[in-house]
């Protein structure tokens, strides 16, 4: 009677399954990615939307598959009950190639996660400046007070760059359910109490770059409080300058 495989083969197979899943995610978020920043992030069309939302969910579905990685591999490194020295060799072995493919993986997803986030950053700060500027200075220069038509663009720019914010604070959500995993993972126990060294290794890394994402982002959001107050100064104090204008053109 043949012999059948022990059960942890299967466990081998499924995680193998997932981080090729993994792999076309990452392939179809690239390329979605590099269509998303030819956008340059306006907001005139509606495929800047669906694009932001399949970056969402491509993400998702890639941290969930990372997470059901990390969990089987926990059922693959535990004993199993009669196991020979031979077979728990193997077993071990087989865990630590499948380690070292999702390491990698998850490498390559934070590395196309920061890149991302920061061409977002920059050109966030080039058109916060640049959103519809030359048609309010003009409405302004026409009359002397706000019509419907600004007070709707000034709504319009504080929801764009609540937009924006939104956008980049998804993609730092990402990247730290990653690090999570990345930090239970390492405290996973392979070959007799020690811990794979090189994901411990890039965990620490992990952590420094979301603490550094952390920061950017705060950056970020202070920035463009700061950038839309100006704006509504500058436009007050065109208003008043041409109401003095026209005071003293009256008074004489």
């Amino acid at each position: 009677m043949a012999t059948l495989p022990p059960q942890w083969f299967d466990i081998q197979t499924e995680i193998s399954d997932y981080l090729t899943q993994i792999k076309e995610r990452l392939s179809q978020l690239r390329s979605v990615q590099q269509k998303r920043l030819l956008k340059v992030f306006d907001d005139h069309s509606g495929s800047e939307s669906l694009q932001d939302a399949e970056l969402d969910a491509i993400s998702t579905a890639v941290n969930q598959l990372f997470r059901k990685c990390e969990i089987r591999l926990k059922d693959l490194v535990r004993s199993t009950p009669g196991e020979d020295s031979k077979m728990e060799e193997c077993r071990k072995n087989a865990a630590r190639a499948l380690a070292n493919r999702m390491q990698g993986l998850s490498g390559e997803f934070k590395s196309m996660q920061g890149k991302f986030l920061k061409e977002v950053r920059q050109r966030q700060n080039v058109n916060l400046w640049e959103d519809d500027g030359e048609s309010r200075g003009k409405g302004v220069l026409d009359d002397a007070g706000f019509d419907d038509q600004q007070v709707l663009e000034l709504e319009a720019l504080e929801v764009n760059a609540t937009q924006r914010s939104k956008e980049i604070g998804k993609i730092a959500q990402s990247i730290i359910e990653l690090n999570q995993i990345f930090k239970e993972l390492a405290v996973l126990v392979i070959d007799q109490g020690t811990v794979l060294d090189r994901i411990d290794y890039n965990m620490e890394h992990a952590v420094d770059q979301t603490r550094e994402a952390n920061v950017q982002l705060t950056q970020a959001e202070r920035a463009q409080r700061s950038s839309r107050v100006m704006k509504c100064i500058l436009i007050l104090a065109m208003f008043i300058f041409l109401n003095i204008i026209i005071i003293a053109y009256r008074s004489a």
